[in-house]
């Protein structure tokens, strides 16, 4: 019998292309007038995937977690590229791909993510096989074009995303002009907040001033040098030094539109927070050009630890735009990003691919939400803040992403009474002021602005405070800062970390219900503002001494009553301190049973606690059901969580067991005599019924249509029985592509087999083919369940070895392999391991003498 091999170092070719999907629905219904002058210069920017995504992952996941020996160790740009980035090879395939087709390669990057190109659009068009059109835009005094139909590639290479195909929607900044609804109490003519207004309410008497620090602003406009100047004469600060990076040719002349507006106030707002910076960095490009490249460009130069966008555009969730955000994570960039002005998306649901929304869900950055500030007077101390909220659709975006599910440092917060998703992401993570800002723009003009976008420079300039107590604490940066906020909300230090917004609200006419500020997380403020000093100490606080194994908890899958895939897991908790230190664990989940609740660790020693699915499971409807552990170090106070996940499904095969006594749910074809369903106990291998198939001559076919998710894979698993050897055949299909072909099979009792099989639309079709000329064959209790690839967990097991582990799955054989180059990878085989049921297995491994040792792991069924 021939075996299938998934490998978990995932390849990414053959990709279909999605970039202009999104422009193609909004001008549906629009009429054209004509097509693209075939000789009109387009400049579009096309995106490779990365390598090793499960490695990513998991790097990723050790990083921001507390307890991990890689705890913040960072990557830079260069070993980032060699892990992770697309191969010299697959990059040069691309470039070569581009000049064949008389492209002009216009700029390329140095992580092998990008690559810019010239092209006249009838190059474009017979490319790939798109045919561009110009419209009339509905909405804008202007025309656009758009492709009238989605991009195709040869599917040997690696292509995921072409940027520049439409030009419907433009960047757009996050800035409204004044109504000022709140108190005005700033220092700024009129009562605006300007320059120490900030630090007075966000950071009352702390030291820090972000010396030493940068900040990374995103532009699709210029500045006017002497707009900044005024207002820091105003705000009676030093000015920071600016250094402008122009992208894409970018001239960096400004215009005196509402862009210009927001270039300004961003600056201004990340210097009034952070006056000591050392300097700000202002990416620039035009709003015709793909954001992907600034991003891109702010992630290889790696020369500001905060990041800022205050910008949206649509174009649906980009794959190379979250490699990006991901690999600022690696290199312990954080990146903020503003909510949207519009008060709660329409229906509470953040939807990219209509409106100018990305990429403010995507899971890899902090989304800023804005509030009303009231303070004691000019330069006075936090009063009290309410969700930012002018009425009309304007105010403090928030919702539920319909693309990302949600991630794992956002699981187990209770989403029970704010509106929110405890299945999909939902935003914002953290609040500031977006009311009664003052700023200087447009070469001279001043007054008030609000927008979520000061709130999110604002974010930037608190970080590099942040940032610059932990280089004087000796320690790396925050980076991605999600994982600690949201441990830090769910913590004891919560209330003193953080304000809490707990009035006001988002609602508007298109989501007349959705936000209202209460106690805890919501989605019009997030966890609120910071509290000054305590937040940053929290951020910077010592990781705690209570270390714990693996990384996650289980993800389990069953059907509706049993069993499940994964049934127990073991956490390893361990001491690195020199002195004893007691733990507790706490949770409220039905259907987990964990042993010991609690205990003492002495120096350097460790304990094991299980966690396992109980019987409780079994009575659970069909759903997805996800619950924490906190496990709290009792002299610390600090509290870290652990999630697990229970998916309980329908069963995907019908009548699986042939228990309805028939056929049901099952079409048979071709040769039928000899074929029925049986009780006789030598065909039934549980249950009462079991079906009995001898067709003789030539093959009868048992088939079932089966809904799936494009894209997932699937466990298959049935028992088949041969009671008498004789002249036979039996075969399995999926989709038409035989995955199991034996002849002439032997006398066997009952054999389990099972096979992983991928579906390619949202329709399957299994396949059973039989022929037993003198006997039968009998076949039972067939199912089909979504497969979760495992996943290697780390960890030391001692000064000169690691553990690995992963969630097994039952009969199923597992490859670990290793090779010390991912450039040139030669996987070398370290052992195979086979499953007896449904699992945690471990591997310990003794490292060679190379610096430098990569793992993955393959399935076998």
């Amino acid at each position: 019998m021939t075996r299938s091999i998934l490998t978990l170092v995932l390849a990414f070719f053959g990709w279909s292309m999605t970039a202009s999907a999104a422009e193609m629905r909004e001008v549906a219904g629009l009429q054209p007038f004509g097509g693209l002058p075939p000789d009109n210069q387009m400049r579009l920017t096309i995106g490779l995937p990365l390598r090793n995504t499960n490695v990513l992952a998991s790097l990723l996941a050790r990083i921001y977690n507390p307890s991990d020996p890689l705890y913040r160790h960072f990557l830079t740009p260069q070993q980032f590229a060699a892990r992770f980035s697309p191969t010299r090879v697959q990059y040069e395939s691309v470039l070569a791909f581009a000049r064949q087709n008389g492209f002009k390669i216009a700029d390329t990057s140095s992580n092998r993510m990008l690559i810019d190109i010239r092209a006249r659009a009838s190059d474009v068009e017979r490319t790939f096989n798109v045919h561009l059109l110009r419209y009339r835009h509905p909405t804008e005094p202007r025309e656009f074009f758009a492709p009238d139909r989605s991009p195709a590639v040869p599917s040997n290479l690696p292509i995921i995303d072409i940027d520049g195909l439409s030009n419907y929607r433009l960047p757009h900044s996050r800035i409204r002009p004044a109504q000022m609804a709140g108190s005005k109490t700033g220092s700024a003519s009129g009562g605006g907040y300007i320059g120490g207004d900030f630090r007075a309410a966000y950071a009352p008497g702390v030291p820090l001033t972000g010396a030493g620090q940068s900040v990374g602003l995103v532009e699709f406009d210029g500045f006017y040098t002497n707009d900044i100047l005024r207002y820091d004469q105003n705000a009676g600060q030093s000015q920071v030094p600016l250094q402008t990076v122009l992208i894409d040719g970018f001239s960096g002349v400004p215009s005196n539109t509402t862009n210009n507006v927001e270039v300004s106030i961003d600056i201004e707002a990340a210097e009034a927070m952070a006056p000591g910076l050392s300097n700000i960095l202002v990416y620039e490009a035009s709003p015709t050009n793909s954001p992907n490249d600034i991003l891109n460009r702010m992630v290889e130069d790696n020369a500001a630890a905060q990041l800022s966008c205050s910008w949206g555009w649509s174009g649906g969730p980009s794959a190379i735009t979250d490699q990006i955000f991901r690999q600022m994570a690696a290199q312990g960039q954080s990146f903020f990003c503003a909510s949207g002005d519009d008060d709660a998306y329409p229906f509470g649901a953040v939807d990219n691919s209509s409106a100018n929304n990305a990429p403010s869900d995507s899971p890899y950055l902090t989304v800023v939400g804005g509030t009303t500030l009231t303070t004691a007077g000019p330069g006075g101390s936090w009063q009290s803040e309410t969700v930012w909220n002018w009425g009309g659709g304007e105010g403090s975006g928030g919702g539920i992403s319909s693309y990302y599910p949600i991630p794992s440092w956002q699981q187990g917060i209770s989403m029970q009474n704010n509106g929110g998703s405890t299945s999909w992401r939902n935003i914002p993570d953290v609040s500031l002021t977006a009311d009664n800002i003052y700023a200087v723009y447009n070469n001279g003009a001043s007054g008030t602005v609000g927008g979520t976008s000061c709130a999110t420079a604002l974010w930037a300039g608190f970080m590099a405070l942040v940032n610059q107590q932990a280089a004087a604490l000796g320690q790396p940066p925050i980076g991605f800062l999600n994982p600690a906020i949201y441990l830090i909300g769910a913590g004891e230090n919560f209330s003193a970390s953080f304000h809490d917004i707990v009035t006001g609200n988002n609602f508007s006419a298109s989501s007349p219900t959705s936000f209202a500020a209460m106690t805890g997380y919501d989605l019009c403020a997030g966890w609120g503002t910071p509290a000054g000093y305590n937040l940053i100490a929290a951020l910077t606080a010592p990781a705690d001494p209570l270390q714990i194994f693996p990384a996650n908890g289980f993800t389990s899958i069953g059907l509706v009553g049993g069993p499940f895939s994964v049934m127990s897991q073991q956490l390893t908790l361990t001491n690195s301190t020199s002195n004893t230190l007691a733990w507790s664990i706490s949770f409220d989940v039905s259907w987990l049973t964990i042993s010991p609740f609690s205990g003492d660790l002495t120096s350097n020693s460790s304990a094991t606690i299980t966690v396992s699915v109980n019987s409780a499971a079994n009575n659970l409807a069909a759903g997805d059901y996800i619950g924490a552990v906190w496990i709290t170090n009792l002299i610390t106070g600090n509290a870290q969580n652990r999630q697990f996940q229970l998916n309980v499904e329908k069963a995907l095969i019908q009548n699986g067991g042939f228990e309805t006594g028939g056929f049901n749910g099952w079409v048979y074809t071709g040769n039928s005599t000899y074929v029925s369903v049986t009780f006789s106990q030598s065909y039934v291998h549980s249950g009462v019924y079991g079906a009995e198939l001898g067709p003789s001559g030539a093959l009868g076919y048992l088939s079932q249509n089966i809904p799936t998710v494009a894209g997932l894979s699937y466990l298959l698993s049935f028992w088949m029985v041969t009671p008498t050897a004789s002249s036979n055949e039996f075969n399995v299909s999926w989709d038409g592509a035989l995955i199991c072909d034996l002849t002439n099979v032997t006398a066997a009792s009952w054999t389990n087999f099972q096979f992983i099989v991928s579906a390619a639309t949202t329709n399957s079709t299994l396949q059973f083919g039989l022929r037993d000329d003198l006997a039968y064959f009998g076949l039972d209790d067939i199912s089909l369940s979504p497969f979760i690839p495992p996943t290697l967990q780390f960890s030391p097991a001692s000064s000169a070895s690691s553990q690995f582990s992963w969630n097994a799955v039952s009969n199923v054989t597992y490859q670990i392999q290793f090779t010390t180059n991912l450039a040139a990878p030669n996987w070398q085989n370290l052992t195979s391991m086979t499953s007896p049921t449904n699992c945690v297995m471990t591997f310990t491994n003794v490292p060679s003498q190379f610096a430098e040792e990569f793992y993955r792991i393959l399935v076998i069924p």
